[in-house]
């Protein structure tokens, strides 16, 4: 019968302290071993991160806020801001969107703040939304990936997708990038 003070062990002592002494000799490797990996880890983080150390800013290419004709050969269906603050990649101008929509590209904005709108071929908002956005240092540019719902429309239209940064200033909505869109047809909600 086992109690709390006598309890049988199904195990051997000596196997047991067999394993952690073969534990206690590694221990060191595997502090070797664990060290190189944190410091490689680090060295590598440092050499790829996006700082003003290790990159230069001014080298890198600059986007046109009103494409040349060699410009627009290179990014044909980006929509950029006049301020270049607002780069939107997706949705290109003419797609045929459904819900939800992916919006990407790139921001810097006050405070990371960001509004996007959809109006339907009447100029009737769709949907509009403001938010903020939690990753990245303010006053860089934050890679901007999100799902925009939206209640699709029972007939196939245009419409254009609006986003937005807010005025440091006043709050009012500044780099406003306003992209044609077309919805497809959908059994959704009437619009």
């Amino acid at each position: 019968m086992k109690t709390k003070n006598n309890i049988e062990h199904d195990c051997d002592c000596e196997e047991v302290s067999k394993i952690f002494k073969v534990e206690k000799q590694q221990i060191p490797m595997l502090l070797a071993v664990v060290f190189a990996g944190v410091f490689a880890g680090y060295i590598l983080g440092w050499y790829f991160s996006p700082n003003k150390v290790n990159q230069n800013v001014q080298n890198q290419p600059t986007v046109q806020a009103s494409p040349t004709p060699g410009a627009s050969s290179k990014l044909p269906d980006v929509a950029i801001s006049d301020s270049q603050e607002l780069i939107v990649s997706t949705p290109r101008p003419g797609d045929t969107i459904t819900t939800p929509i992916k919006i990407n590209g790139l921001v810097r904005a006050f405070e990371n703040r960001i509004g996007m709108r959809l109006k339907n071929q009447d100029g009737v908002v769709v949907r509009e939304t403001k938010f903020t956005a939690k990753q990245g240092e303010i006053g860089t540019y934050i890679a901007l990936g999100v799902d925009f719902t939206f209640a699709q429309p029972t007939v196939p239209q245009d419409g254009t997708f609006e986003i937005f940064t807010f005025s440091a200033r006043d709050g009012s909505e500044v780099n406003k990038v306003t992209i044609p869109i077309k919805f497809a047809q959908h059994g959704g909600s009437g619009l």
